[in-house]
Parts: structure tokens; C-alpha cells; sequence
């Protein structure tokens, strides 16, 4: 899933100098991230980087996402998440897949199909997900976005 969501397809169009024309985008954001927000995820569990979460229940834990995770896309210090600046945040959130222990690092990578694009920075950097927030034990625990 993406965000935030394009009117149509994964076509993004706007303006840095017209703030009415990526408002929507800002907004779907923030709202988006909402949840992450470091009050919010105060009850959650601070997990160990770099190892699986396994549980074995009966009650189960959510590890804490940090909004500051994403950097320059966390809304923190730039509420327009780029957009002003030419350089607009999108976001990719991983569908829940239930019981899933990814091997290796997992990791998304965004590429271009043409050469003549910008330059695509990630947070985390290189696209990482660690695997503390593996494997997914459903949806009560989690965001839920």
C-alpha cells in the first residue's frame, strides 16, 4: 500500500510553489502517521533490533515503529514532507501477512523504469525492515492504518 493515496493509479502531480496542489497529499500523510507518533506507541513493546519478535503467546506485543524512523519523511521537522521542496515523501507499508518470518533482510527497493528520474533516498536507509517487527501476530496489536 501506498502513501499518500493517488487520485489515480501511482500518479502523483503537483506544484512545490502551490501548496493546494500537494495539500491532500500532506494531509493523507499526517494522518497516516498519526499512530506512530511517540505518545501513541508508549504502550507498545521496545523490541531488540535485528531478531525476530517470536511469541508464543496466549497474549501477544507489538513492537514500537518510531516516527523518527523515516527521518526526513517523519513529518517532524518538515510538516509538508518535502512537497515544498520538490522532494515529496511517499510511504510503503507492507501488507500484513500473519505467522510470515521473513530470512535474510528483508528490505523494499524502489527503482526507476527510465533513466531520466530523481534520486530515490529511503528511510530506513537502504529500504531495511527489521526483523523485530516480524512475524505479524494480527491485527488488535498493531496499527491499524
Amino acid at each position: 500500500m501506498v502513501f499518500p493515496k493517488p487520485a489515480t493509479a501511482l500518479e502523483y502531480s503537483f506544484s512545490a510553489s502551490d501548496p493546494e496542489s500537494y495539500q491532500r497529499y500532506t494531509e493523507d500523510l499526517r494522518n497516516f502517521l498519526k499512530p506512530y507518533d511517540v505518545e501513541e506507541q508508549k504502550n507498545l513493546t521496545a523490541c531488540s533490533d535485528g531478531q525476530l519478535f517470536v511469541q508464543t503467546g496466549p497474549s501477544y506485543k507489538a513492537c514500537q515503529f518510531p516516527v523518527a524512523l523515516l527521518e526526513a519523511c517523519s513529518g517532524v521537522d518538515d510538516p509538508e514532507f518535502g512537497y515544498s521542496k520538490g522532494n515529496p515523501c511517499i510511504l510503503v507499508k507492507m501488507n500484513r501477512i500473519i505467522g510470515l518470518k521473513p530470512q535474510g533482510n528483508p528490505r523494499i527497493e524502489c527503482i526507476s523504469k527510465t533513466q531520466n528520474t530523481a534520486a530515490i533516498s529511503t528511510y530506513p536507509p537502504n529500504g531495511a525492515i527489521d526483523l523485530k517487527y516480524f512475524p505479524y501476530y494480527g491485527k488488535k496489536l498493531h496499527v491499524s492504518t
